[in-house]
């Protein structure tokens, strides 16, 4: 369920309490300049630094490149390293959030500026539609915190100045943890410190590759509720809530969603020879959804409508399950 709560402490109480937590918790402020390592017994993972993403589109900061879980490995990158596709916007890996609805981006005309959240504050360079695929100049990035609580966990935190009546505090905590089961948790919050109502919309990427196994037919995708594509032709690959991956069909695009359930807002996807796979949950209801896959990479993506008064804070979070099928017959 997502959780919003209306706060109107002043910021030296943040402050004060902040110092007071990280005294009694033991954590500790780090380089956010350098990839942060997260380990547990049984799983390790790099924690993408401060500029990993350039661009205006994605998080420049915090998402979870690699990962691996009893020997197997579940994230890859977009694209083959130093290598960037046509839309330049698009170097990036794993968890890879992005806010895809850009603030105050359709108020300006071109040559204002909009708020890119987890960037910083981008121009605006034509009078078309905000396009993903479009590098927008990014005028000013906002930095970010970086506090680790444990081996196993990490914050980065980012807080916007005020801006034509915007401003915003995100977070995001990378958390491995090895019970009730081995997973990785990726916590998120959003508060609007502003002045004017903050609408926006988050999903995480999710560029999946399982042991480094070129995409194929070998890769299937399970959803947790009934869907299909929007595109004519799609869905015939679609059955039972399984899609089969085919590369000479395409199998990309907006999903057909109904009322969804937050208990149902969940993908998998399974690599067929080895029966490992994946498992997304988000504990969200999503408002939408979509699938995409190139040559390196399976992407299911759920995405959460972001509705804040001034004051309010919405707080949601996605889990990666691993799954060893040896003894299924799947």
């Amino acid at each position: 369920m997502n959780k919003l709560a209306i706060t109107s402490f002043p910021s030296s109480v943040y402050t004060l309490a902040s110092i007071a937590v990280a005294m009694l918790c033991g954590c500790t402020s780090v380089d956010g300049n350098a990839p942060v390592k997260l380990t547990t017994a049984t799983q390790s993972a790099i924690v993408a630094p401060v500029g990993y993403s350039k661009e205006s589109r994605f998080d420049s900061a915090g998402m979870v490149i690699e990962w691996e879980c009893a020997g197997h490995s579940f994230f890859t990158s977009c694209n083959a390293p130093g290598v960037k596709s046509s839309f330049g916007t698009d170097y990036v890996a794993g968890t890879a959030e992005e806010f895809r609805e850009k603030i105050g981006y359709d108020a300006a005309v071109p040559g204002e500026c909009f708020f890119s959240p987890g960037v910083g504050i981008c121009r605006r360079i034509d009078s078309k539609e905000y396009s993903l695929n479009v590098a927008y100049p990014v005028v000013k990035r906002f930095p970010w915190k970086v506090v680790r609580h444990s081996d196993a966990s990490v914050t980065f935190s980012q807080k916007s100045p005020a801006w034509n009546g915007y401003a915003y505090h995100y977070t995001k905590t990378a958390t491995l943890e090895d019970k009730p089961v081995p997973r990785l948790v990726m916590r998120y919050s959003l508060e609007n410190t502003g002045s004017k109502e903050l609408v926006t919309l988050h999903y995480a990427h999710n560029f999946i590759c399982i042991d480094q196994m070129p995409v194929s037919s070998d890769y299937v995708v399970d959803y947790g509720f009934d869907t299909s594509f929007k595109r004519p032709g799609l869905s015939d690959n679609i059955k039972n809530r399984r899609l089969t991956i085919d590369k000479k069909v395409g199998t990309w695009g907006d999903l057909v969603i109904g009322a969804v359930d937050a208990n149902d807002n969940w993908f998998k996807v399974t690599y067929l020879p080895s029966k490992t796979a994946l498992l997304i949950r988000c504990d969200f209801v999503p408002e939408s959804a979509f699938q995409w896959f190139n040559n390196r990479a399976v992407t299911p993506e759920s995405f959460l409508r972001i509705r804040l008064r001034p004051g309010e804070k919405q707080e949601w979070e996605i889990s990666y399950i691993p799954e060893f099928l040896e003894n299924s017959s799947i």
